[in-house]
Formats: C-alpha cells, structure tokens, sequence
C-alpha cells in the first residue's frame, strides 16, 4: 500500500488542525451564548430467522444507547454533537460540527458530519426509520452511518434545498459497506452534493451525488447517485429510491457495479403504522471482496443478487416510545437460501 508523502502528512495535518481550531472555537462561542440541550435515544432488537439467516437462534440483539448535545447562540451558531454506545463498537462519534447561519440559503458547517447522501444514510437510527432491519441499498452499497470530516455549505430557496460538502472521502476496503474512515488515506479530496425540489401537494424529488477516489494512490474513482421521489401525507407515506455505484478496477479485472432498489408505503394511524417495503440489490466487483488487501492482493470477488418484501408495522406506545415488528422474506437466484427473518425492535428518544 503506498504511503503517504511528507506534504501531504503536513497537509492532512495543518487540515486536522484548522478544522478542529475552528470547531473549537464555534463550539466555544456558542456555549457561551446559548443553552446547551442534551437528548438521546436508546433500542435494541429481538431476531430469529430462518437456519441460514444471520440470526438463525432467537435471541436479543443490537442494544444502542445514544447521547446527543446541541445548541444555538442568537440564530446565527449552532452546534450538535451526537454519540454511540453499543457492546461491539464500544464508542462511537457520529456527529461533531459547528454551523455558521449567514443566510437561509447559506449554513456552512465545520467538522464531522453524516454525508447528506439519499435519504437513509441521515434518518437510519433505530428512532428514525421506519424499518427494523437496515435495507438492502444501504447495506451494501455505503457505510452504516456514512460520515466524514471536512466543510459542507446547505441551504434552503423557495422549494429548493441544497447540501455540498467535500472531505477525506472513504477508503478502498473488501466492500463498499466498509469503507468508514476518519483520516485521509490519500491527497484525493472527495465531494459531493444533494439537491431537493419541493413539487408541491407534499411531493419531492431528491438527487444525491458522491465522488472520490478511495484507493491509497487515489487513482481509481468511487462515483455514487442516488435518486428519491417521495409523496407525503398526514395519513400516507410513499418512498421510491434508486441508488446506483460505479467504481474502477485495475487491468483485467471488470469496473465494479451496483444498483440498489427500494420502495416503501407507510400508513400513520394514531395507534398502528403498517409498514411494507419493496428492495433489491445487485452487486458485482470481481476485484474486491473477502481478502481483499490491495492492487496485489485482489479479493475472492463479490456478487450479490437479492430482493427482499418486508411486511410490519410501527405500534407508537407513548411519546417517543416505539414498538416495531418486521417480518423480511428474501430471495436469492438458485440455490436457495432460507434466511428468511423476524425482528422485534425497541426504540425510544428521550
């Protein structure tokens, strides 16, 4: 793996130290000013599936605890900073910014922040989404809680809203699931940007774009969309999403894809929310995948075909209290697998 040169460790490191000067000093001034709110929000999850599922003993699983602080001095800082705690992770910062408010149409943010990418990347935790178990789109085709250091400008114009950012981007890794990182792995700098257009009668359409270059030399490039139509009502809520990745390989191996699928309806009734979903995943790089290490050191490849129907509901038990259930019925091409799931999750936002 090529390492980095003496620039640009002094780069990466006069970034780190502007960037953390900065938010310091936005976190500092705001605090000062403002009060600070603190919340948070805890689940855990109940899974039994099918012999070949991931969870083929029923048991409990996935406990989360998380803790967020926040605040705003005379409407022009703000700050937010949220955390994680599970068993397997430990501890885990997925939010730490300061924002700038110059205008509407212009915040600008410095810090870590989760990537304004589709819809789910930013409404994921358990007392966001809908569903129980994470999608297949977002499963396999970006990182879990998806974020990145760096600076993003976002704004709203009549029914316009807008998010750019740019950051370290994420590293080449045996998927594109887990390529987190919190550091620069190379000089290649990554951006990207997420527009929404309000169509009125509670319809939006929703484009989101990712660029970057994840490999050490930072020469083979990682370009993600993702496109959202949505149409809401106080009583109905209808999702399409299409999430599509295209990234490069070296000589003779085949460009990577993937295409991720996923429809959702939602039905809000003041004691019971059915949910169903439509998703699918197609997913092909013959250069990554389980040993991946490097040029030299290609994977065993990866290819996934897979569609999912789940079938649950949402029963709000008090105020920020949730109960979810979920059953997920799976398929795969020939030979077939039994991984069929049931999951049971608990939410709470305190």
């Amino acid at each position: 793996m090529e390492k980095p040169t003496a620039g640009r460790r002094l780069r990466f490191f006069a970034l780190t130290r502007l960037t953390t000067l900065l938010l310091i000093g936005g976190l500092t001034a705001a605090a000062l000013s403002a009060q600070v709110n603190a919340g948070g929000f805890l689940a855990a999850d109940f899974a039994k599936g099918q012999k070949q599922s991931a969870y083929p003993d029923a048991g409990f699983q996935r406990p989360l605890l998380g803790l967020t602080l926040y605040g705003e001095s005379s409407g022009r800082i703000s700050y937010f900073g949220q955390a994680l705690f599970t068993p397997d992770e430990d501890f885990t910062v997925t939010d730490a910014w300061v924002r700038f408010a110059l205008a509407d149409y212009l915040l600008v943010r410095l810090g870590l922040y989760t990537v304004p990418f589709a819809e789910y990347n930013e409404n994921s935790l358990p007392h966001q989404s809908r569903l129980a178990v994470r999608p297949l789109h977002a499963e396999y085709l970006f990182p879990r809680l998806w974020r990145d250091v760096g600076v993003m400008a976002e704004g709203r114009w009549s029914g316009l809203t807008y998010s750019v950012w740019l950051g370290n981007g994420p590293a080449e890794a045996e998927t594109l699931a887990g390529g987190q990182q919190f550091r620069d792995n190379n000089a290649d700098k990554a951006w990207g940007l997420r527009a929404g257009l309000d169509l009125g009668q509670g319809t939006q359409v929703v484009y989101s774009l990712s660029r970057s270059h994840p490999d050490a030399g930072g020469e083979r490039a990682l370009n993600l969309q993702a496109l959202n139509l949505s149409w809401r009502t106080t009583e109905i809520e209808i999702t399409a999403e299409y999430t599509r990745a295209r990234f490069d390989a070296p000589d003779l191996f085949d460009e990577g894809a993937g295409d991720g699928y996923l429809v959702q309806a939602v039905v809000n009734f003041s004691f019971l929310i059915p949910v169903v979903s439509y998703q699918k995943i197609d997913y092909s790089d013959g250069f990554r995948g389980t040993g991946f290490a490097g040029v030299g050191f290609p994977g065993a490849g990866i290819d996934v075909e897979r569609t999912r129907w789940s079938v649950g509901a949402v029963f709000p038990l008090a105020a920020g209290f949730d109960l979810k259930l979920e059953y997920d019925v799976n398929r795969e091409p020939e030979p077939s697998v039994d991984d069929n799931l049931l999951t049971i999750q608990l939410a709470a936002r305190f």
